[in-house]
């Protein structure tokens, strides 16, 4: 897996789509690695993943222009081989507009199978016996960060490497167990809700289901400062203001005036938020 084509420019790009092309490759294994709100503001496509059977690719969306990236995303003739797909769509859809076609997400037969753990991982030792190392040191990598080093960039490819492999197991357990109708039904009925508004995980915690009324809606005007103010200085919200810290300041454990702000705030942004914070909480 160390050996990996590396796309950064329009150029390879467009060599890549006709190598797909003139090789007759209809089916591909991908994945991608983002950032959310983890190292900067917002959910941003950082790293594409690649497998077509036999050579590994990885692109760099950050170094290509969206035209050329769209046309790829776009192309009805490959079958993408992915895993978990939501939040993958989800990105390809805020970030470019476009709605990733022809993507069977093994995870369908994963459901079809009513496999209990349902995560990749858990997958790939369940169906390959296979464990992916050096995990929990890429959970918070920044992807973001150029150039990337070698190790994360044949991390990222282990996502890809055994889809295929993982698709013909369950494709056998769906014919043994005479769920293939099952399967059908599941791929015809998945539909998923491109316009459909994504609720931030913090107001699905129980802290602020059980948040009085008017505790919410002051925890709602604080969350959509944070937004704003994040926004404006590109810097992840719970870097800015934690959610723990907005969870303090509604319920009095907190004052403004001792809130830890990001060292990138100026001391007049700073006093502003405070004085904010205060009109909220009156």
């Amino acid at each position: 897996m160390d050996n990996f084509t590396f796309i950064e420019n329009e150029s390879d790009l467009i060599a890549f789509r006709k190598y797909l092309y003139q090789e007759n490759i209809d089916k591909i294994s991908m994945d991608f690695e983002g950032d959310y709100n983890l190292h900067a503001y917002g959910e941003k496509l950082c790293l594409i993943q690649i497998f077509d059977g036999k050579k590994y690719f990885i692109i760099d969306p950050l170094k290509i222009r969206n035209e050329e990236l769209i046309i790829f995303f776009e192309n009805k003739k490959i079958v993408k081989y992915m895993y978990g797909t939501e939040s993958d769509i989800s990105l390809i859809y805020k970030q470019y507009g476009i709605k990733l076609n022809n993507v069977f997400d093994q995870k369908i037969l994963v459901d079809v199978l009513e496999i209990e753990q349902k995560g990749l991982d858990a997958i790939l030792k369940n169906t390959l016996n296979v464990e992916i190392k050096n995990k929990k040191r890429f959970q918070m990598f920044n992807w973001l960060r150029r150039p990337i080093d070698k190790e994360a960039l044949e991390y990222a490819l282990n996502d890809v490497a055994y889809l295929f492999q993982v698709n013909a197991i369950l494709m056998q357990r769906i014919m043994d167990e005479n769920k293939y109708n099952d399967l059908l039904l599941s791929i015809i009925k998945r539909d998923f809700e491109f316009e459909k508004e994504r609720i931030p995980g913090v107001f699905k915690k129980f802290e602020f289901k059980n948040l009085s009324k008017g505790k919410k809606d002051i925890f709602t005007k604080i969350h959509t400062l944070r937004d704003e103010i994040a926004r404006e200085y590109n810097l992840p919200p719970n870097n800015l203001l934690s959610n723990d810290t907005m969870f303090n300041l509604v319920n009095g454990r907190e004052s403004p005036e001792r809130v830890r702000l990001d060292k990138k705030i100026t001391e007049k942004t700073k006093n502003e938020i405070i004085e904010r914070l205060k009109g909220l909480l009156t």
